[in-house]
């Protein structure tokens, strides 16, 4: 199924989208309200009533989204549970999460994401392995948003979608059997530039976020290959590899494993530096209340030495409890000694 409009989007030289082709109809889906947190104005969705959404193309449309109130985190496009999904040629702007992908395989493409006014431009979450997550992001320009331009997780954050009055039912945001969580995704060729925090966020443990009956054998991973895309001018850094949004979960131990090939991608002028590690929350520096993931692993290899001179959050014990870590940083074949490393916010 192809959902099309008539907006056409212009290209630059690189083949990224700018705005509308000067003259051309533009279709604009919006809605009266804000969305709310569980909302959004397109789903491609599978369901409980035996429902699939897959093999569907949304291209053509311009989604806007009135002012909202605070706390509110609606979405314009939402893709769950489906696979062959195509998000291509379209410009999403003042939503929330202008894009939210989860337990889905497809494409994200020749998008233009701008102007998030309390979050980001596309929030990609991990699939397992009765919904595999594989997902391209490609020539892409998210910008000027209020957070961070993409955010990809090897977890799902376990918020149920609202279908509203359709009388449908989504399939659990969370694991209901013994799976890993992983997602795969390739990221080239996009401009992840100018936004207020970071250009590409990787993280292991998402936002509200808790266990499952998998999460002891099968910690998450993520696998990243990330080439040819510039995150430039970002608040604090172009890009951010981190342990996530975790929280205190009595006993339970975050843990997961980060693997990245990284390539001809551009860092300049971001706020602190091009690249951190942190093994804790990334939004921010580490702290002595931080919480961090322990026995994790993140492996980088770093083809073209653009990675160079990068921070890192890896301290020998946690700030808390002083309990070993036992996390692991490896940039080409080498271990990177315990510590931390932040730089100053440039003036």
């Amino acid at each position: 199924m192809v959902l099309s409009g008539a907006t056409v989007l212009a290209l630059d030289a690189r083949g990224l989208p700018t705005g509308i082709v000067p003259g051309t109809p533009e279709t604009i889906l919006t809605s009266t309200d804000a969305l709310a947190t569980k909302q959004m104005l397109v789903a491609i969705i599978s369901t409980t009533d035996g429902g699939t959404g897959n093999n569907v193309t949304i291209t053509g449309f311009s989604f806007d989204q009135p002012q909202f109130q605070s706390g509110q985190y609606g979405t314009s496009v939402f893709a769950d549970h489906v696979s062959s999904f195509a998000i291509r040629g379209n410009w999403l702007r003042n939503a929330p999460r202008q894009v939210d992908i989860r337990f889905s395989s497809g494409a994200l493409e020749g998008n233009l994401m701008t102007d998030s006014p309390n979050a980001i431009g596309a929030f990609i979450a991990a699939g397992s392995a009765s919904y595999p997550a594989r997902v391209i992001v490609r020539t892409n320009r998210m910008t000027r948003n209020a957070e961070h331009g993409l955010q990809a997780m090897a977890s799902v954050q376990h918020v149920d979608p609202d279908l509203g009055r359709t009388k449908l039912t989504a399939l659990p945001q969370s694991l209901t059997k013994a799976e890993a969580h992983k997602l795969d995704v390739t990221i080239t060729g996009n401009d992840f530039s100018q936004n207020h925090n970071l250009g590409l966020r990787l993280m292991l443990i998402s936002p509200s976020y808790f266990f499952n009956p998998g999460d002891d054998a099968f910690p998450p991973t993520l696998v990243a290959t990330v080439m040819g895309n510039t995150m430039n001018g970002n608040g604090n850094y172009g890009l951010d590899i981190e342990g996530g949004d975790t929280e205190p979960a009595g006993s339970k131990i975050f843990r997961g494993t980060f693997l990245g090939t990284f390539s001809g991608n551009q860092l300049l002028g971001n706020g602190r530096n091009g690249t951190i590690f942190t093994f804790t929350f990334g939004n921010i520096p580490p702290s002595d209340s931080s919480i961090y993931v322990r026995n994790s692993v993140f492996q980088a290899l770093d083809l073209d030495g653009e990675l160079a001179g990068f921070d890192y959050a890896n301290p020998l014990h946690d700030p808390i409890d002083g309990a070993a870590l036992n996390n692991t940083l490896i940039v080409n074949d080498a271990v990177v000694t315990a510590g931390i490393k932040i730089s100053p916010v440039s003036p």
